[in-house]
């Protein structure tokens, strides 16, 4: 049993790592309210939940945080490309959180096969 949850656990580390990304400490994306996130399951849960008034600091006419973040440290240029795209944060979430869905049914057919 104790093999079981090892290799369960693993897969699981493995999965989050390649579908959310880990951003190394040095480079955890520090929202202006001051909350550090590491990866992109923990920006669709920030974007969700923050304030109008901080998604604007972070996304606007003249700049993308977040599409920066996601290019300069995931290396995920199409993503990055999507969410320069707009600056509604409803859209910001719904690209993030398809690209997560993406990332997740790629995975799957890797196990699957």
């Amino acid at each position: 049993m104790q093999k079981k949850n090892n290799i369960t656990s693993k897969a699981e580390i493995w999965i989050k790592k390649e579908v959310y990304g880990e951003a190394p400490e040095q480079h955890h994306f520090i929202v202006s309210n001051g909350k550090k996130l590491k990866n992109l399951k923990e920006l669709i849960e920030e974007i969700e939940n923050m304030p109008d008034s901080i998604f604007k600091s972070h996304v606007n006419n003249y700049k993308n945080d977040f599409s920066k973040w996601v290019k300069d440290i995931f290396k995920e240029d199409f993503l990055a490309e999507e969410l320069k795209k707009t600056d509604n944060q409803i859209e910001t979430e719904l690209k993030l959180q398809r690209h997560i869905n993406k990332k997740l049914n790629e995975v799957i057919k890797k196990l699957a096969k």
